[in-house]
């Protein structure tokens, strides 16, 4: 029979949070941790019946009194997260735990559970995460899938690239004093570069690409011989025609895109940058065969290009090429804080999905959300996919309701059937995302 909350010593409790606390599981959890923390605290001191949505938006998320209907929202999908990992960790860093704490569906009350006696159970030693700290909060777009205008910083001068991310600082300082001695205009269409690449997230909104667009384009008209303003237009361009219609402006715009590519090889043919552009421009004309190549080419060019290497796992992945998609992607094993915010960790948690490792999916988007890594319009879609596969109904349910509010006529499953190399691809999270109640009038 279970016990009741005073036949465990408080103390225990205590412990038991302080072990969570510090496993691999909630390491970067912070706003979970504090979720936890709260809970906890105010059912041992007696008002636990006093727990709500709204006190936790006010006490845990600093809300106004009052609250409105997202701030309790966000509650009720941290409190789905909060049990998936505690489920986690009682799988795994504890299963040992001599005390399970528990929130049931339904409540914000824990309720603690002895599991082992304390005297026989040796505490776990603490596992490294396989997590590690990225960029500041964003939202992505559709598709999740594109710093494209982000292999900025180049120089023409030397036939310099200062887009590889293991480039010192002194060596970047260096190539902008070249670059103010040619002109600073030379100086400030790079600066130029770099600014769109800081804005092109969300990437989903046509408007927004627009603007960073006249971005790129008023820093080539700054310096006709810096070959990153034409780089960086045309994976623009190109994505701007890949979120639009079958109509003469997509073709229009895909032209566009295509003219800014031939004169960013012409000027620079040997820059991963350049080639990667060029790989996405042949990506958004369905030319999969020849995106795959040229992005092959980026990557030869310079390995050490992660943002090369972000399009070829985003190129991989609309390609059916999952494993190499999550070989490309992979937070364990890539450096992908140097390049500021990426859409990495998503295409990761995508490939995984079709790799069929749906837990790890849910785990790495959530991840992505705690560290404030850009999530998008497809990352949503995916979770809530792949926790209704799980079995976890209610959290599927409610990444559908966010979905509805944030895009309320969003169709991604026929945005997506225009990108995949087959429209089969979308059928099974189309079909779960609809059984969490998603694409209903």
């Amino acid at each position: 029979m279970e016990p009741s909350r005073n036949e465990i010593d408080p103390q225990n409790v205590h412990d038991a949070v302080a072990r969570v606390l510090r496993s691999a599981e909630f390491s970067h959890a912070k706003r979970l941790r504090e979720f936890l923390e709260y809970v906890v605290s105010e059912t041992l001191a007696g008002r636990k019946d006093a727990i709500s949505a709204r006190t936790i938006a006010q006490d845990v998320y600093g809300r106004g009194k009052r609250g409105n209907d997202s701030d309790l929202s966000v509650v009720r999908v941290d409190a789905g997260r909060l049990r998936r990992r505690l489920g986690e960790y009682y799988a795994n860093t504890g299963q040992n735990d001599p005390l399970r704490i528990d929130v049931p569906t339904g409540s914000y009350s824990p309720e603690f559970t002895i599991e082992h006696p304390p005297e026989v159970v040796a505490e776990p030693a603490p596992q490294r995460s396989r997590r590690r700290a990225a960029s500041p909060l964003a939202i992505v777009a559709l598709l999740g899938v594109v710093a494209l205008t982000a292999f900025l910083l180049t120089d023409r001068l030397k036939g310099t690239d200062t887009t590889s991310v293991d480039m010192t600082a002194d060596s970047k300082s260096a190539i902008r004093r070249a670059m103010l001695q040619k002109s600073p205009a030379s100086l400030q269409a790079a600066n130029q570069a770099e600014q769109a690449r800081d804005l092109l997230f969300p990437a989903i909104d046509p408007v927004r690409l627009g603007l960073v667009l006249n971005l790129l384009q008023h820093a080539i008209d700054l310096d006709p011989s810096y070959f990153g303003g034409y780089a960086g237009a045309a994976q623009v361009s190109a994505l701007i025609a890949s979120l639009t219609p079958e109509t003469a402006s997509r073709q229009m715009l895909l032209e566009q895109a295509r003219s800014y590519a031939a004169r960013a090889v012409e000027l620079r043919p040997d820059s991963s940058w350049v080639q990667s552009a060029a790989a996405w421009v042949a990506f958004s004309n369905r030319d999969y065969s020849t995106a795959k190549r040229l992005s092959e080419t980026a990557i030869e060019l310079d390995p050490t290009d992660l943002h090369a290497g972000e399009i070829d796992a985003i190129i991989s992945f609309f390609t059916a090429d999952f494993q190499r998609a999550a070989t490309m992607s992979d937070p364990a094993t890539h450096n992908w804080e140097a390049t500021g915010r990426t859409t990495n960790r998503n295409v990761y948690a995508l490939a995984q999905f079709y790799l069929g490792n749906y837990a790890e999916t849910v785990r790495q988007i959530e991840t992505a959300i705690e560290l404030g890594e850009p999530i998008s319009e497809i990352s949503v879609f995916y979770i809530a996919a792949a926790l209704w596969q799980l079995g976890s109904h209610d959290a599927a349910r409610d990444y559908v309701s966010y979905y509805q509010k944030a895009w309320p006529k969003g169709r991604i499953d026929l945005l997506m059937a225009q990108t995949f190399i087959s429209k089969d691809l979308i059928e099974e999270p189309a079909a779960l995302f609809r059984k969490a109640g998603g694409f209903r009038p």
